[in-house]
């Protein structure tokens, strides 16, 4: 049965929304957002990170004119003391707009450590991969909770968590969402494709939507990541940096567009796609007379090189869809752990989704049997896709990728790979594809971590997350994609 699929997807979405074309075999379930949609962890792990850099730096420099930070307002103090006279130290900054979390205790930032430790035990299934990247993830959680008692105030908490998290080098899109400019952005979003979208029946990918919006949308987290503003904005003002970097606000994530030219009059031609935007229309028109001007034209080289992700429709509508000639389609298996938090999401769109017992995969010789441990279930994913007609071009397709290629960008990688929909040149990309992050929302401070729950595989079973995409033809050291694609066109 053909339909139009539509799912939600963040993307450190950061946000996917995936209309697709899709045969349903539930069986071998056909969840299209599975294998095209994800998040956009390079570009937010960039956020995060330019947002934490911002507010250390404040931090430092501030405190050459007070000591310590004092925290002994409430959250609702914090509210009102905007009245007050500004504030001209940093003390005086934390005692009107340090509590961010309503003045948290002890033991409720162990509960919320704690809560995010247990999560990640049952939900976050790659602490194999983790191991093997050098890190130890129970020292990290015990460091974390020996270092609480030394803790002043919510914003040291805060702070504290975001350590915690960055330690995991963002691993199956593990982030904290960094800010409220993020925050907002983010549940803006999504409550306006659900808005778009109201009958769940029809449209039952929305119902993974809705899953994220009742976390985006709790109170305690309002108003916690509204506090977070307030404060940042106080330290960037005492600071003298004024309002806040602009590269740590939702709106300028996919600002870059898409560029094309011709190498070779008649022959080849070129296009450099660095971001996969979440509003594909946007563009469309762009890729359409493109492909009418090398209409017969015997190669089209696309550069995602760098693209860091961000909306898997983008390189759908855009790209796979208007090019094709007849329907394809794409295969791929997805495992699970035990966690009912992770089956309740997964299953959310298709309460009939077959969920296989891990004893039941077909020998996987690239699979990392100490990452079993993790996991319970699988489920074989399927999509297809159908072409629009609406480009003339006919000629062969060669896609670069890097280490930089990721998540929804490293969705389209596999796809070519898996499908031979276009010739791969370059390096092995970063991996990360699959289902739109899961949300969870830590009970006492509000805080949001996103993180990956399920474990995407590539066709032998390695460990996508992992290994990314090698492409079909490996450039050398000291050789562009570019180049290495450009020196295989000549020699056919």
């Amino acid at each position: 049965m053909k339909e139009k699929i539509i799912s939600i997807s963040m993307a450190l979405v950061l946000c996917c929304v995936l209309v697709a074309c899709s045969t349903e075999n539930i069986t071998v379930s056909t969840v299209s957002s599975e294998s095209t949609s994800t998040g956009f962890d390079e570009t937010t792990s960039a956020i995060s990170s330019e947002s934490s850099k911002s507010s250390e730096s404040t931090v430092t420099v501030s405190k050459n004119t007070a000591t310590s930070a004092q925290s002994s307002k409430s959250s609702e103090s914090t509210i009102t003391s905007s009245e007050a006279a500004a504030p001209a130290t940093y003390d005086e900054v934390m005692e009107q707009y340090g509590d961010v979390f309503g003045g948290l205790t002890l033991q409720q930032m162990q509960e919320d450590i704690d809560y995010l430790w247990t999560t990640m035990q049952e939900s976050y299934p790659f602490l194999g991969l983790v191991r093997r990247k050098g890190i130890d993830a129970e020292a990290v959680y015990n460091e974390t909770c020996e270092a609480l008692t030394g803790i002043k105030g919510d914003y040291e908490f805060y702070n504290q968590i975001d350590r915690f998290i960055r330690q995991f080098k963002s691993i199956g899109h593990l982030n904290l969402l960094p800010n409220n400019s993020y925050f907002e952005g983010y549940r803006d979003l999504v409550k306006t494709i659900l808005d778009e979208h109201p009958y769940l029946d029809e449209h039952p990918y929305m119902k993974r939507g809705q899953i994220l919006y009742d976390s985006l949308n709790k109170p305690v987290s309002i108003q916690s990541y509204a506090n977070l503003e307030k404060l940042e904005e106080q330290l960037a003002a005492l600071n003298g940096s004024g309002e806040q970097s602009e590269n740590a606000s939702f709106e300028t994530l996919f600002a870059d567009n898409p560029t094309f030219d011709i190498l070779e009059p008649d022959r080849i031609a070129y296009m450099k796609v660095p971001i996969m935007k979440d509003t594909p229309q946007a563009d469309h028109s762009q890729f359409i007379d493109f492909y009418t001007k090398i209409a017969g034209f015997e190669h089209l080289i696309i550069d995602i090189t760098g693209n860091g992700g961000g909306s898997s429709l983008y390189w759908t509508q855009n790209i796979v869809e208007p090019t094709l000639s007849q329907p394809i389609s794409a295969e791929r298996i997805i495992l699970i752990p035990d966690s009912q938090a992770v089956i309740e999401y997964v299953k959310s769109a298709d309460s009939d989704m077959e969920l296989l017992p891990i004893s039941q995969l077909p020998e996987l010789p690239g699979l990392e049997q100490d990452d079993l441990e993790q996991l319970a279930y699988f489920y074989i994913n399927q999509s297809t896709y159908e072409p629009t007609g609406e480009s003339p071009f006919s000629g062969k397709i060669w896609v670069l990728i890097d280490g930089r290629v990721y998540s929804s960008s490293e969705a389209f990688a596999l796809f070519c790979k898996s499908t031979g929909f276009a010739t791969l040149v370059g390096t092995p990309s970063r991996g990360d594809s699959g289902i739109d992050p899961q949300l969870f929302v830590l009970p006492n401070s509000g805080l949001v971590v996103r993180l990956h729950t399920i474990y995407p595989i590539n066709a032998d079973g390695a460990c996508n997350t992992e290994h990314g995409t090698v492409p079909d033809f490996v450039s050398p050291d000291g050789e562009t994609p570019l180049e290495t694609c450009l020196k295989l066109i000549e020699s056919e």
